[in-house]
């Protein structure tokens, strides 16, 4: 089984096991902002454990927006941006939200 991948500018096509080609553009992609509540952490369903948030971006722009006023916030540390989608272990309490869901205060530059 050999998967093959080309790219070029903004898109890419992988070609799988069957020989089928899927082509993938960047506009598809998905941005997660990481972070740790240090306020939420310890208490409440966190109790004993760490609560990180996980904000879902459509784009590496919006991605930008949220890590730029997460890091304002004195509670959220160890703010990242990454593009895979984070796991983490049975210690971690988990807080997903989409960039749309979220209210101004974290939209706003």
């Amino acid at each position: 089984m050999q998967i093959m991948s080309h790219s070029w500018k903004s898109e890419s096509v992988t070609t799988n096991h069957k020989g089928e080609n899927t082509v993938n553009t960047k506009a598809s992609k998905k941005y997660y902002v990481t972070m740790t509540d240090k306020f939420m952490s310890g208490w409440g369903r966190a109790k004993g454990m760490i609560n990180k948030m996980v904000v879902i971006c459509e784009d590496y722009d919006q991605a930008n927006v949220i890590r730029h006023n997460a890091k304002k916030r004195p509670e959220m540390r160890y703010v990242n941006i990454r593009s895979t989608c984070p796991y983490y272990g049975n210690h971690i309490l988990t807080s997903w939200s989409t960039f749309a869901e979220l209210g101004e205060i974290w939209k706003a530059i």
